[in-house]
């Protein structure tokens, strides 16, 4: 059977796959994975109409029979017979208790990327290592925007935190809500847990979230900075930066505007901040040593380290200026150390960058 035959007629299951190392390509599209497993499911759920396994408590349907199962165990099933001897992990599903005590309690990492020295514990971990590092592939797409991802998570949390008003996840313990269930573990954990158990090795800083750690270590100590933006040299370790920066930066469109005073921001951010700093009369960060108050937390941290502290922890790479505030240490390397002086005076001499 040559390709063009592989391609017409009934599509009931893949007929042949290519092989590239260790690495299945689907013979319909450019799909490439790991595993038989997934290359069948891949092949029955995208290249088949046939979804005749229809969940009868949502709209989910598969053309894969176990996968139903697994579906109604895991979504809609409240009993979890299956309790991990080491821990209070619990689950429906007798396979993930199996993944779990691999993953959590054995220290073996035994799936390996064929393309890198990646290695996890889970096998779907290393399905979307390589779908998102090495096949560049992102056939999970938001039906509103042009955001994609090789990760079905990524896209769900996109469109509830980008597309949706509702924020069905609210915090018991104060007003916070959001349209991500995890962000809500992550800001009790962070806010109102009191356990900072992440410790950064080279310096005093702690954190209740490991991610926030590798964020830490990688912005103040390794200099790494893997998100690079593509119309400049900015660069940062913050992928969240780096999307503030673009919008900011290289975007003509402010969407964010105020409903007091007219003022547009291309950053949602800056728009909650200057609303608080703004138009709040809550004022309740005050200063210990002073009489000092703002209605910002990062401004009360920065004011108590230009004020009292005396710590300049932004330092000029040029020179032996430092400086409490970031923004003051752009200028002054801009003012300084640059050579591009866009604004001249018509009368004089005088030079400066602008504002």
């Amino acid at each position: 059977m040559n390709h063009e035959d592989s391609r017409e007629g009934n599509h009931h299951s893949p007929t042949f796959v290519y092989y590239a190392g260790s690495v299945l390509k689907c013979p319909l599209c450019d799909h490439s994975c790991l595993q038989d497993q997934e290359l069948s499911l891949h092949f029955s759920s995208l290249h088949s109409d046939k979804k005749l396994h229809r969940c009868s408590m949502c709209s989910y349907a598969t053309a894969d029979k176990r996968s139903l199962t697994l579906h109604s165990a895991a979504k809609h099933s409240t009993v979890r017979p299956y309790k991990c001897q080491l821990c209070e992990y619990a689950t429906a599903v007798k396979r993930n208790l199996t993944v779990h005590v691999t993953a959590k309690h054995s220290g073996e990492k035994p799936y390996k990327c064929p393309a890198c020295e990646y290695c996890t514990a889970y096998k779907h971990d290393v399905t979307l290592h390589f779908a998102s590092k090495h096949s560049g592939e992102k056939m999970h797409k938001c039906p509103q925007c042009e955001y994609a991802s090789a990760y079905k998570g990524s896209v769900i949390s996109h469109f509830a935190a980008k597309h949706s008003n509702a924020r069905p996840f609210k915090c018991s313990l104060c007003g916070y809500t959001t349209a991500v269930k995890r962000n809500l573990t992550v800001h009790v954990t962070a806010k109102h847990s009191g356990d900072k158990h992440h410790q950064c090795s080279d310096c005093h800083y702690s954190t209740p979230n490991k991610h926030d750690l590798t964020l830490h270590f990688a912005s103040k100590h390794s200099g790494e900075k893997l998100h690079k933006c593509s119309h400049c040299d900015y660069a940062s370790a913050y992928k969240g930066s780096l999307a503030s920066h673009i919008a900011a930066k290289h975007s003509d469109s402010k969407p964010h505007v105020c409903f007091y005073c007219g003022y547009s921001t291309a950053v949602k951010r800056n728009l909650t901040v200057h609303l608080a700093a703004k138009h709040s009369v809550d004022k309740s960060h005050k200063c210990s040593e002073c009489a000092y108050s703002t209605a910002n937390k990062h401004d009360l941290t920065l004011h108590f380290a230009s004020r009292h502290s005396g710590e300049k922890s932004h330092k000029c790479p040029h020179c032996d200026y430092a400086s409490a505030y970031k923004g003051s240490l752009a200028s002054h390397i801009a003012a300084k150390h640059s050579e591009k002086k866009h604004l001249a005076c018509t009368q004089c001499g005088y030079c400066t960058l602008p504002l």
